[in-house]
């Protein structure tokens, strides 16, 4: 996973398995973040995401995720 990608936090949210359910870190309630609907890269999306309430749907593709990362950042 390049963080040159950009996705909304829609497509993050459903490549990873999870469903925001209250976006207190994304745009709409955080300024100077980007909103929901917005381009952004994994860094920007998971910094929004840590500060919102999300669910895991799909625990196997939210811990490839976390797998992923790990991969790409060494």
């Amino acid at each position: 996973m390049s963080t040159n990608s950009e996705k909304t936090a829609y497509e993050w949210a459903k490549e990873f398995g999870i469903q925001i359910l209250d976006p207190d870190g994304f745009g709409e309630r955080s300024e100077g973040s980007p909103d929901m609907d917005e381009l952004m890269n994994i860094n920007t999306f998971n910094k929004c995401m840590t500060q919102s309430t999300i669910r895991v749907k799909d625990k196997n593709l939210w811990r490839n995720r976390n797998k992923t990362q790990r991969v790409n950042h060494e």
